[in-house]
């Protein structure tokens, strides 16, 4: 297996225990505890047959395309990957995890703090079983959540009209600060209480057996539920769970602004415990909201994009993409508009955070404390309490005061940054000719050119030198000169519509990039960087032009290859192909001349090949009931097909020319063949095939911790 040792040496197989469960149509593979799961198609449930730890990564992609119906190596990577990132896959190191293109598998330290602050304590079942009659629909947990929100909005503003915001978001007014202290937090753990019974409500509604349990939650003890049903449930099933544990929020917090409106013209009092729930309670709920944090809000956000690895894209886009996506002129992809929302609701939120720490939480906690030092208390316990709580909320103050200032520093780069960059200093190739010759011999579509060509070309080229780090090419730049490793390592860099990067490949000796550059400036599509010192050899456009029109050798023959290897590599995974994959690459492809209206694929047919556009340009539709609905418009060097071709899935929509165009057909059998040999390019794909998803709003299947 060519491009990656770790994976070569991997023999994966299947966590002990773990089985395949079903709610609906809707498949997982469980861990037995119950505590892991990964979503299934149902084509991939027959490779889990294979997955023993007997064969490695590239036997089970050979045999899962003997499989009924067949699995491709791609998508067969693709399920090794989820499994992984659940830790459902064992046998994996984390080299080869990196190499599959896993991400987000929490690991070390924060894996332990994170079993340490979510224990579960399970009690017996009969205590949850009177409550499965009153469960209710996931349409029943929107409509309750809806109501509470609005409720807390509503009567927050009716406080703010009447001025007694302040006072009603005062949590430490009134009695002794160590006293005080105590009720939130036995408040806090109601709250947190109120929540897990209505999530158990929402899995009795999708009739789910789960235990009532008692959980430590940040050092908070509730009452909680064993709710690992809900790592199968589809998403539709789990949106309606977390709206559920919204709703058990949102409610008390609504009836206690609402108690607080009504107290401002006919005054009465409340218990102190029921007073410390409707002081706590828009805090816990601002708090669970968070669509960045590990509670409902972030759950939804996750339910509602379908975007994997939601927390670093959403985080990505804020610091690299946001700004410059607001300035430009173009118009917003799909993928651009649904970070934009994920982007907003993060600054939304964080200024809310903001507001109720800064203006009502804190200085409640300063005043506590002076109270304290004013009446003289000696009370250590009092000191003890105090002390914690006003370091432990400075410490949030100065956390989010820092995230925020590190986002308006991203926003600031967006503003100044996006140039483009300089080559270094170049000079002639010189007395080295005789070595480049024999390398640039090696490149496919200039193999066949006689040796006297070659020399002409070489004569043409200059040499860059670059040190570690420095960027040869950038992304999304025109391209404006091929080049050649000619010694040193580079790597392959990606930044998808969020702004997060994924390393696609490394670059060797030999290996080259930007041919596209010799017909026309096209935008990069990828980024290659440095490792170490890297001697590059580069032509640009010009030169190679003059020296194509001025030779004697066949110039369209030439321009031919060049123009299908060029837009064959604009797909950023064969970007890192070896010549000799390359090679035989192009003597798979075929190039069709279409005219304008042509359907190339239709929705629903089985893939067979991937298209790249040269020419012209197609549009993607999807039919939906009995409307069209276009997904997207893809011009010169842009692929499609993909989707059908490496998941083995019937084709996901219809592609239409929209103009006379020229199109590269690379027969699935061939692709296949590739993949095999080289699995880098295949995890490439996998990759691809995900941004593309998600830039269509398909569901994607993703794992879940």
């Amino acid at each position: 297996m060519q491009g990656s040792r770790a994976l070569a040496a991997v023999h994966p197989h299947l966590h002990a225990g773990a089985d395949v469960r079903a709610h609906g149509d809707h498949l997982a593979l469980v861990s037995a505890d119950g505590r892991r799961a990964c979503d299934l198609v149902p084509e991939e449930q027959p490779l889990l047959a294979l997955i023993d730890g007997n064969r490695d990564i590239r036997t089970l992609a050979r045999e899962a395309l003997a499989l009924e119906p067949p699995l491709r190596p791609a998508a067969t990577l693709g399920l090794l990957r989820r499994l992984y990132e659940t830790g459902l896959l064992e046998g994996v190191n984390d080299n080869a995890g990196r190499e599959l293109g896993a991400v987000n598998r929490t690991q070390g330290f924060v894996a332990w703090l994170r079993a340490a602050t979510a224990v579960r304590v399970a009690l017996p079942a009969w205590l949850g079983a009177p409550l499965r009659p009153l469960g209710f629909s996931a349409t029943a947990a929107a409509r309750l959540a809806g109501v509470g929100l609005a409720g807390t909005v509503l009567f927050g503003l009716g406080l703010m009209l009447t001025g007694e915001l302040e006072r009603a978001l005062d949590p430490f007014a009134g009695g002794a600060l160590e006293l005080r202290a105590a009720l939130l937090y036995a408040a806090t753990a109601a709250l947190a209480s109120a929540r897990g019974l209505f999530r158990l409500l929402a899995l009795h509604g999708q009739g789910e057996a789960v235990r009532p349990a008692i959980g430590w939650t940040a050092g908070v003890v509730h009452l909680d539920i064993d709710d690992r049903a809900r790592r199968w449930l589809p998403p539709e099933a789990r949106g309606g769970l977390y709206l559920a544990g919204v709703a058990g929020l949102a409610l008390p917090t609504a009836f206690g602004l609402a108690d607080r409106l009504v107290a401002t013209f006919v005054p009465h009092g409340l218990p102190a415990w029921a007073g410390a729930i409707v002081a706590v309670a828009p805090f816990v709920l601002a708090l669970d909201l968070a669509p960045y944090g590990r509670g409902d809000g972030w759950q939804l956000a996750g339910v509602w994009a379908r975007v994997p690895d939601l927390r670093r894209r959403s985080a990505a886009f804020l610091l690299r993409r946001s700004i410059r996506n607001l300035l430009r002129s173009e118009p917003t992809s799909a993928a651009e508009r649904t970070y934009l929302l994920l982007g907003s609701a993060w600054l939304a939120h964080a200024m809310l955070a903001g507001w109720l720490l800064t203006e009502h939480l804190l200085p409640s906690a300063l005043r506590a404390l002076t109270r304290l030092v004013r009446d003289g208390s000696g009370d250590p316990v009092a000191w003890g309490v105090g002390a914690a709580m006003t370091v432990g909320l400075l410490v949030v103050t100065v956390a989010l005061g820092l995230a925020l200032l590190i986002v308006v520093g991203g926003a600031v780069a967006q503003l100044f940054g996006g140039r483009r960059a300089t080559p270094p200093a170049s000079v002639p190739v010189g007395e080295a000719a005789e070595d480049v010759l024999e390398a640039m011999a090696a490149v496919p579509f200039l193999a066949s050119l006689p040796r006297e060509a070659l020399g002409s070309i070489v004569a043409g080229m200059r040499r860059e030198r670059y040190r570690n780090g420095d960027a040869i090419v950038r992304q999304r730049e025109p391209g404006d000169r091929f080049c050649l490793l000619q010694s040193g390592e580079a790597e392959v860099l990606f930044e998808d519509e969020s702004g997060a990067r994924e390393r696609l490949a490394s670059l060797r000796a030999g290996d080259f990039f930007g041919e596209i550059a010799l017909l026309e400036e096209r935008p990069r599509t990828a980024t290659v960087r440095a490792r170490g010192e890297v001697s590059v050899l580069s032509l640009d456009r010009p030169s190679f032009v003059s020296l194509v029109e001025h030779s004697r050798f066949a110039r369209e023959a030439v321009l031919e290859q060049v123009r299908n290897a060029g837009f064959l590599r604009t797909v950023d995974v064969f970007s890192h192909a070896r010549p000799a994959l390359l090679a035989t690459l192009l003597d798979k492809v075929v190039a069709q001349e279409l005219p304008a209206g042509t359907a190339v694929v239709r929705q629903g047919e089985v893939g067979d090949a991937l298209y790249v556009v040269r020419e012209g340009g197609v549009r993607v539709e999807r039919r939906e009931g009995d409307t069209s609905r276009t997904l997207d418009e893809l011009g010169p060097g842009e692929v499609f097909g993909e989707i059908a071709l490496l998941s083995g899935t019937p084709r996901t929509a219809t592609v239409v020319t929209t103009a006379p165009s020229v199109l590269l057909r690379l027969p699935g059998e061939a692709l296949d063949a590739l993949l095999l040999d080289d699995l880098r390019i295949a995890v490439g794909l996998c990759a691809a095939m995900r941004r593309r998803r998600v830039a269509h709003g398909e569901a994607t299947w993703t794992s879940r911790a």
